[in-house]
């Protein structure tokens, strides 16, 4: 694999991981106490909202930011969870041009989408 091509995978990789981010969902738990959030003062585990794909590395703390607005500023980043996605796509991406360059997945040649019979039939 020659260094550009690496460097397109990384790169693609990068910006993959950072575009996953747009993908918000609900699921990490997070024990956090308070009126706001359970019955009394004591701790309990709420849902709370995470970003990034596969993996969530960008998580909610709602008890210092405003719930269900995330933002690298104010929530919670984890760093090693942000590496874990990228590798996953670096990794993905690789094996896609690995793939490509033995032929095993065959790039189609332009040919036209239906052929036309000839009519009449001979």
């Amino acid at each position: 694999m020659t260094r550009t091509r690496l460097l397109l995978i990384l790169v693609v990789a990068l910006l993959s991981t950072a575009l996953s981010g747009a993908y918000q969902r609900y699921g990490p738990i997070r024990q956090v106490e308070g009126e706001g959030f359970c019955p009394g003062v004591e701790l309990c585990f709420i849902s709370v909202e995470g970003a990034g794909f596969p993996l969530p590395f960008l998580i909610d703390d709602p008890q210092y930011t405003v719930r269900g607005k995330l933002s690298l500023a104010d929530d919670e980043f984890r760093v090693e969870i942000f590496a874990l996605d990228f590798l996953i796509y670096a990794l993905l991406f690789a094996v896609a041009a690995h793939l490509l360059d033995r032929g095993v997945v065959h790039r189609r040649e332009s040919a036209p989408i239906f052929e036309s019979p000839s009519f009449p039939p001979s």
